[in-house]
């Protein structure tokens, strides 16, 4: 499961920055490594990051919707 979720992120942030440009994927990568970075440094396990990277991806499908209707 941990894997999917991790793909679809890339997948979704490699989109985007094609689509609409890197301004906005390059803001969530940052999410992305501050959680993969500090998830670990303060003794959360993997559960945390991946919820926090599943939050990620569902917010890129968000954001990637939103840039669609306007």
């Amino acid at each position: 499961m941990g894997l999917i979720v991790i793909l679809a992120f890339w997948g979704l942030a490699f989109r985007m920055w094609i689509v609409g440009g890197p301004k906005v994927p390059l803001i969530f990568i940052g999410l992305w490594l501050a959680a993969f970075f500090g998830f670990p440094l303060i003794g959360w396990g993997g559960y945390p990051f991946m919820a926090a990277s599943a939050s990620l991806a569902v917010s890129l499908i968000i954001v990637e919707k939103y840039n669609d209707i306007v």
